[in-house]
């Protein structure tokens, strides 16, 4: 099977923990609207059914540069971290790109600034036994 990539324009959003409110758990508009918006993406764009089995995946969590920040810095060694991006991106994927994201095995995840919009990146492969 050929590896999977896109450039997801989407400014890569953190899942943070529950929030609580009147008494209830709730994820907010922000978070919901991310998750939608990755999803509506590959679905417009894959036309396969979602992967089974051992899978790898490298993802790049492209940030905007906050303007406090020196051009020639190229790492996003800031807060958010950057599993909590990997949360909502696994996420917002199981059932379209994987059967379930306990199925990635293997990857490795970077967040680096940019100073175009902020957009995620990824290549995702089925790993051999």
């Amino acid at each position: 099977m050929p590896d999977i990539s896109f450039t997801v324009p989407v400014e890569p959003t953190p899942k943070n923990s529950t929030k609580w409110g009147r008494g209830r758990a709730y994820t907010p508009a922000k978070v919901r609207n991310a998750a939608q918006a990755i999803r509506d993406y590959i679905k417009e764009n894959y036309r396969g059914a979602p992967l089974d089995g051992p899978l790898g995946l490298d993802v790049v969590y492209y940030r905007r540069r906050p303007a406090s920040k020196r051009k020639s810095k190229v790492w996003a060694d800031t807060k958010p971290d950057e599993d909590n991006y990997t949360k909502l991106f696994k996420d917002a994927l199981e059932g379209i790109l994987w059967t379930n994201d306990s199925r990635i095995s293997d990857g490795r995840y970077r967040k680096m600034f940019t100073d175009g919009p902020g957009r995620i990146e990824f290549r995702l492969w089925q790993l051999q036994e």
